[in-house]
């Protein structure tokens, strides 16, 4: 069996490492599978948070963002930078809203609607 540091899980599998089962001393454990998004960290110079994360890799996936070495859709980063900015205009502009280059909260719960595991924390 190998070792692994603990913040291998995520980095592998997008998950944080919370133990090996799903009970602890015969009673279950209810395992939290929702991936909170905060409208109010998707904003230009925000860096270092997991709501970008998630807004990067959807921008990815959909096609609204391009990116290369070292990110990928597996490692989308999670850095709102200009390049991010420009995507979420894009998005808005295919949407008809305003293209301002950050969501709204209307606009993040209808960006973030097709996924029943995200909530959305409006700002």
């Amino acid at each position: 069996m190998a070792t692994v540091p603990v913040d291998w899980f995520e980095r592998a599998w997008g998950y944080r490492f919370v133990g090996w089962s799903e009970d602890l001393g015969t009673k279950m454990i209810d395992f939290d599978h929702t991936i909170d998004v905060y409208v109010r960290r998707l904003r230009p110079g925000v860096d270092d948070s997991d709501s970008v994360k998630q807004l990067r890799y959807r921008l990815i996936r959909r096609g609204f963002l391009k990116v290369s070495g070292p990110l990928s859709e597996r490692r989308p980063g999670n850095k709102y930078t200009p390049a991010v900015e420009a995507a979420v205009k894009k998005w808005q502009k295919k949407h008809g809203h305003k293209q301002t280059g950050v969501l709204s909260n209307a606009q993040a719960k209808e960006f973030f609607a097709p996924n029943k595991k995200v909530k959305v924390h409006p700002a």
